[in-house]
Parts: structure tokens; sequence; C-alpha cells
């Protein structure tokens, strides 16, 4: 009987763990909204879908929009920040005898979006269609509409996709199997929206608008398909032919690519660790709120990066954030995490400092911050520790570029030179010292790694100097606080929050951390935390670094519990709404990449 037990048990394990890996992206529907219609090109944008960083985007009808059946909005263009249309691709259906179907009228209808993926479906008595659009590359997306005989009889189906943009934008132009839209006072972009034509079909091409159709009714027979197929770019000045040769795959072949969207949400979902519902879904959103704020390079831009909504303009890597970006893509894009750091890291300033605001285009007039969050050998050796390839020629020279970095602040900020840098302002601060220590040791490991024993040993000495005297100087017994101390005006301030940097990186003493971890058990009983997390008004990486932190140094309980009363206040801000960003300003419900790299890295790391 016990034998029996076990055996259920196992058994029970075993379908567990096959319902995970077998999940899919039609597991988590509707995560994100998408469901925006512009007034006019110049509608504040809310929310619209984009993938495989690309520069525009579009959205979804909502089910009470009945007229708006059959049509994507937009599209928005994310460089330009502006609706190009309020809807350029609208299809519609005809059947011989019955004439132009009213989609209104299907006895079920679905308006949908999965990870990667927007999806209309409406069914009727003999038949259903089908609309679905992924994007393809950072350049271009694909849209397929699939009419399906489901009668015991032929039906004469035709199908037509038209579209037009708003007025006085710009004008059309002849392309081979396409309509071609330049947006007047911009030489540097146009659209193109192509279709797979043949002797059936046809196109009609006007300034602003284009319609494209069977020219014929074609008899579908039972259990049969009637396609239309089309493709939406914005290219920039200076594109190679690359993406237009993708462009002609995808029209030639389209269901591959429906695929492939397929296999990379498959791939992806398959690799979130928890088992939870909640957990997981939190876990898919933060996911496509990442990969919605992902940018591909334009001509002559090195590498992707994240930006929120915003035109080009106003677009920059935030040093800061990248650090967390990176490392909550490892498990999933090594390759995407890869390249995030060196888009920072190679922006690198001739004294080898790192600015915090790396505009995308090297404006004269930018502003030069200096980074105060140095944690590029952290970032690295995050990488580099998980990397199956083993790429040591790319590590030999992110290590160079990122020593250069750590070598920089104690050559340039340490005034009194001695083991602790101050920040821009001359404050020897616990936070950034603490940082650097944990570069200190990211370097060492990354450099045992390749070999060079003498750096190795170096840092090692350094590491064991500052792991001795850290507490006894940033923490001040008579307080019981961590300071910072001005070295401008001999002041020295309070920072509660410091303990969070101290214990992540293994510095704090262990009487401190237990002081610490007993008033932490205090606010969480007296709901100090839980009031903090839904007023909105803190920055949610000192969080990360002190439920990291207390995990690290054996307070497991106390590190889940705080981590739990964190993750339910985000669970509640973010349910039907975007992922939100938390700071000085409070909630702001905003497709956050930092809050959704967090998530990712507090649930699956």
């Amino acid at each position: 009987m016990i034998i029996m037990k076990k055996l259920y048990g196992i058994a029970l394990i075993l379908l567990m763990v096959i319902s995970i890996n077998a999940q899919t992206l039609y597991n988590y529907p509707n995560l994100l909204n998408y469901s925006h219609f512009p007034k006019g090109t110049n509608d504040t944008i809310e929310d619209c879908f984009t993938s495989n960083g690309a520069w525009f985007g579009l959205g979804l009808p909502t089910d009470d929009e009945p007229d708006r059946y059959g049509r994507l909005a937009g599209p928005f263009s994310l460089y330009q920040n502006s609706w190009i249309a309020k809807a350029l691709l609208h299809f519609n259906l005809g059947i011989v005898g019955i004439g132009k179907i009213q989609l209104e009228s299907a006895k079920e209808h679905e308006i949908i979006q999965y990870p990667g993926l927007l999806v209309q479906r409406y069914i009727f008595e003999s038949f259903k269609i089908e609309q679905r659009l992924v994007f393809i590359s950072g350049r271009t997306c694909l849209m397929k509409v699939d009419a399906i005989n489901t009668s015991a009889v032929d039906i004469p189906m035709t199908m037509m996709m038209k579209g037009n943009t708003y007025e006085g934008l710009g004008e059309a132009d002849d392309f081979t199997d396409g309509w071609m839209y330049n947006i007047d006072g911009t030489n540097d972009v146009f659209w193109l929206l192509r279709f797979r034509l043949d002797e059936n079909m046809n196109l009609v091409m006007n300034n602003d608008s284009y319609e494209f159709s069977y020219k014929e009714p074609v008899f579908v027979h039972p259990g049969d398909t009637l396609s239309l197929v089309a493709t939406l770019s914005q290219y920039f000045k200076g594109d190679s032919r690359k993406d237009v040769e993708t462009a002609s795959k995808a029209l030639n072949d389209p269901d591959t690519f429906f695929n492939q969207n397929e296999k990379l949400w498959r791939y992806l979902i398959n690799n979130i660790v928890p088992e939870e519902k909640e957990l997981r879904e939190i876990s898919v959103k933060a996911l496509q709120t990442m990969y919605l704020n992902l940018r591909s390079f334009l001509p002559s831009f090195k590498n992707y990066f994240f930006v929120e909504h915003s035109g080009l303009h106003e677009t920059y890597i935030n040093t800061d954030e990248a650090w967390f970006y990176a490392s909550s893509f490892i498990r999933y894009d090594s390759r995407l995490a890869k390249n995030i750091l060196a888009s920072v890291i190679s922006n690198i300033n001739d004294d080898k400092s790192i600015n915090s605001i790396i505009p995308v285009l090297n404006y004269s007039d930018s502003t030069f911050v200096i980074n105060e969050k140095p944690m590029a050998a952290w970032t690295a050796w995050n990488i580099f520790s998980s990397d199956t390839e083993n790429d040591t020629v790319l590590m030999e020279t992110v290590y160079g570029i990122v020593k250069d970095y750590h070598n920089y602040w104690y050559e340039n900020n340490n005034l009194d030179n001695n083991l602790w840098c101050e920040d821009g302002n001359g404050v020897e601060r616990a936070d950034l010292n603490a940082m650097l220590f944990t570069e200190k040791y990211c370097l060492s490991k990354l450099a045992d790694k390749l070999g060079y024993k003498e750096d190795v040993k170096e840092y090692r000495q350094q590491i064991d100097s500052i792991k001795y005297y850290y507490s006894q100087h940033f923490f001040d017994v008579q307080l019981l606080s961590f300071v910072n101390f001005n070295l401008t005006d001999n002041s020295m301030e309070l920072d509660t929050l410091d303990i969070g940097y101290a214990l992540w990186s293994g510095l704090a003493a262990f009487d401190i951390a237990d002081y610490y971890a007993y008033d932490i058990r205090l606010k969480m009983q007296d709901s100090t935390y839980h009031n903090l997390f839904a007023n909105g008004n803190y920055d949610i990486e000192d969080y990360y670094y002190l439920i990291s932190g207390l995990k690290l140094y054996n307070y497991k309980e106390l590190s889940d519990s705080l981590n739990t009363v964190l993750l339910n206040q985000v669970l509640l801000d973010s349910e039907n709404k975007p992922i939100p960003s938390y700071g000085m300003n409070g909630k702001q419900n905003n497709n956050s990449t930092l809050t959704s790299a967090i998530l990712l890295l507090l649930i699956n790391y």
C-alpha cells in the first residue's frame, strides 16, 4: 500500500512537470491590453502591440466595438511618435449571393492577444475566419487571414484587404508587389505594405489608400482554406535588403514564421521556474513587457536596447537599469543579455567612466552624468558564469573594459586615497562601496576564469581589506545605522536602505545583519512594508538588494515573506493594467521594463 502511494505521488509529480512543460503561449491570453484605436495622428499612445525590436506597433478592437471587427489599429510609429493611420490593415470576406460578411453577425467571436501574437476569430454556421499577426523582425510584421469552409458544400468566397493613412501625411508610390508610403518631410523613413501578388490578385493604389483583393470568387471546398497574406514594414534610410528578403519569405511561407513565434514563446515559457499560476502569469507578462520595450538598432546604431514608449528624440539607455535588464534575460536569451551589456560598456568615455544616461543619438548637448551604480562586472559575471559557449574572446574584451571602468572609480573618486570611493557629490556612500566590493569579487571570478593569476591575487587582497573594515567604517554603533560621509562639508547622513546593499554584497557583519533582520520582522508585523508598497513611493531595485541579501544571509523565511508582500502588491497593481514603475511620484502604470526585469530576477533566479 505504501509502495502504491509512493508510485501515485511520483505519477502526480510527473504529470505536473509534463503539464508545466507543455504550456505554450496559448495558456497566457490577454496579459497585456492592446485595445486602443487612435482619434488622430497625434493621439496619445496608450498601448500598442510590438515585438522583435520593432519601432512601430498596432492594436486590436474590443468586444464592444463591432464596427472595428476585422481591423487593426494603427500603425503607431515609435520613431516618429505619431499614428500613421486609424486602421491601415482591414480585411473583409465576401460570399457570392450573400455579399460582404458582417463580422458582428458571427455566432461566436474571439479577439485575443497571446505572447507575440494578435488574433481575431469569427465563427459562422458554414465557415470560420481567423486573422493573425506577428512581428517577424525589427522592421516588419506579418498578417494572415484564413477563411475556412466548415460546411459540406463548396462556398464561393472572395477576400479583400484595404486601408488608408491619415490625410495629408504623405504620398504613396509604386513598389513591385505592394504599396510604398513616404511621410512628408522625413526622408529617412518610409512604409512598405506588401502582398503575395499573382494572377488571381488585384491591387488598386491611391496617394493615401489601397485595396487588395481576389479578382474573382474562389470556390473553396469543404475543409479547405482561402488565405490572404500581407507584410507591413517601417524601413529606414540605409537598411539592407536582408529584411526585404525576410518579408518575401514570409509572403511565400507565412506559417513558418507563425510557428517560429510559437516556438520562441514555448521556449521562454518553459524556462519560467515557479509552478504557481499567478507567478507564472506575471513572469510571462514581464517577458512580454520587455519584448514590447525592446528596440532594434537603426542604421548605424550598434545594439539592441530597452526603452519605454517614446519617440526617438527621447530615447536613451538608462545605465542603472540596464544591469538588471541583462541579468534578467540570461536564462531566456543569453545573446540578448550580452548585447545589452555591450550597448552600455561600448559607450565608455575616454576617462573610462560610463554615463548614467546614454542617448541613442549622440546629442552634443547631452548631460554628462556618471553612472553611480557600478554593476558592470556583476552583470558580466552573471552572463559568463552561465555561458555554455565559453566565449573567452568576448569575455576577454568585456573584462578589459569593465576592469578599466572599475579602476576609474579609485583613480578619480577617492579624494582621501583610502579604501572608499565617493559619488559625484563627494559623498562616501555605503551602498556605492558595497557595489564596488561586489565588482571586485566578480572581476576576480572573471580573471580566474580567464587565467589572469596576478589580477586574481590583487583583487583578493583588496576584497579581504574591504570586508574587514566595511562595517567598522560605515556602521555607526551609537546610531545603530549605516551612515554616509560627505567629504565636502564633513557631515554625516543616515541611510536605512544601505543594509540591503551590505547584505547583497556579503559585507554586513553578522551581528548587524541580525539587528536589521529583527527590525525587518517588526516592520513586517506592523504592516510598514505593506503600506509602503501599496503607496508605490519607493524604488523597487532597493528591495531587490534587500530580498536577495536576506536570502544570502540565510534569513530565507524573512526574505520569502518580504518578497511575497512585494509581489502581491505588484500583482494587484498590474491586474488588467500594464506593469507599473515605482518611485518618488508613486505608482505609474507604464509598462515598466525595470519592474519587469526585477520581477523576473525575484521569481525565476
